[in-house]
């Protein structure tokens, strides 16, 4: 069977076609890139909805502290908040030289014992566990005034004693090698002026340290140091007058000893739970003895009071006689301090 030439009709008809189907290629590959780049554009428009811009500010050109945030803002380890105009999350304290760490005027002295002490403990810890140890909170500020000095210095408001161990740090890997980061939870304010960081400097002081008795190791513990702050308060106001002032200035340091002279604090009395035998006491069902019997707090606070502090015939036990009586009759206060807790257990059991 012989092979058939295709006619020129022919041809010119395949001709036509292939050049339809190619033009009709060209539109699809041309709706294609027009659908492409519409989806580059909404890419786009979510990640500006769903990304902070970046935060305007006079000195953002030259200012090196706060280009140093807006890198870990982008790295996602620092967030900000406009309406406080603070940076929180993790900064990495690897670098040290390229900034300036400045103590606030009021900061305490740098204790180099202190600082000596908390590097032992972050060589132990991460000669052991290759771990490094929480290193808490720290606080900074930067000022946001176009100076030289201040475009180029972080403010410290608390953590001065662990940024100079940061620093021994970076001056002797031998400790922690140089690739490793040191990430720490950290809040840095921005401010205007001095001014501005004095008023923020003045607010933050008007927190104070945690007692570290007023914490518990277990939900009996929490529930018995509960029932006996609230019970003491109830019954012996007066003696917390001195400690609950102290809480009303502002939280200041003037006052330290509001302990003294038979005064009682929330974190005195918490720590009678370790101290006072029948206050930890748990009888059956796991329940604490001392919620089901509270009298025992006003008995032994009379046998205290007519078996140590009622000698009238001696000069200092005049004086905290009057002074128990006037914190309400208690005499807790005293025996505390004087820690007479082994008489209370024999007594008390």
């Amino acid at each position: 069977m012989s092979k058939r030439n295709c006619t020129e009709a022919e041809l010119n008809e395949n001709d036509n076609k292939y050049i339809t189907l190619t033009n009709k290629l060209k539109e699809i590959e041309e709706e294609n890139k027009k659908l492409k780049q519409q989806y580059v554009n909404l890419q786009t428009d979510i990640t500006l909805n769903y990304k902070l811009k970046p935060i305007q500010n006079p000195t953002m050109d030259n200012n090196l502290v706060h280009k140093s945030l807006e890198l870990g803002r982008s790295n996602n380890t620092l967030l900000y908040n406009d309406d406080l105009k603070e940076y929180s999350g993790f900064y990495n304290f690897r670098d040290t030289k390229t900034f300036t760490f400045n103590n606030v005027y009021n900061n305490r002295i740098v204790s180099n014992i202190a600082v000596e002490n908390k590097l032992k403990v972050i060589k132990q810890k991460y000669q052991e566990n290759k771990e490094l140890i929480n290193f808490g909170n720290i606080k900074l500020v930067i000022i946001l005034d176009n100076t030289i000095e201040n475009n180029n210095t972080f403010w410290i408001i608390d953590g001065q004693h662990r940024i100079q161990a940061f620093k021994e740090l970076n001056e002797n890997f031998d400790i922690i090698p140089s690739t490793i980061p040191i990430p720490v939870n950290t809040s840095i304010k921005l401010v205007n002026n001095q001014t501005e960081m004095n008023e923020y400097l003045q607010l933050y002081q008007q927190q104070y340290l945690p007692d570290l008795r007023l914490f518990s190791c277990s939900i009996t513990e929490r529930q018995i140091k509960d029932f006996l702050i609230t019970r003491f308060r109830e019954k012996y106001p007066k003696a917390f007058k001195k400690y609950d002032n102290y809480l009303q200035e502002n939280f200041s340091s003037l006052i330290k000893n509001y302990e003294d002279d038979g005064n009682i604090s929330d974190g005195l009395v918490a720590d009678l739970y370790n101290k006072i035998t029948i206050f930890h006491k748990i009888i059956e069902n796991d329940k604490p003895y001392i919620i089901s019997n509270p009298h025992i707090i006003d008995d032994i606070n009379t046998y205290m009071i007519n078996n140590i502090f009622n000698h009238t015939n001696h000069k200092r036990n005049k004086s905290k006689s009057r002074k128990i009586e006037d914190n309400d009759n208690c005499s807790y206060g005293f025996v505390y301090k004087l820690n007479c807790f082994n008489e209370i257990n024999a007594h008390f059991h």
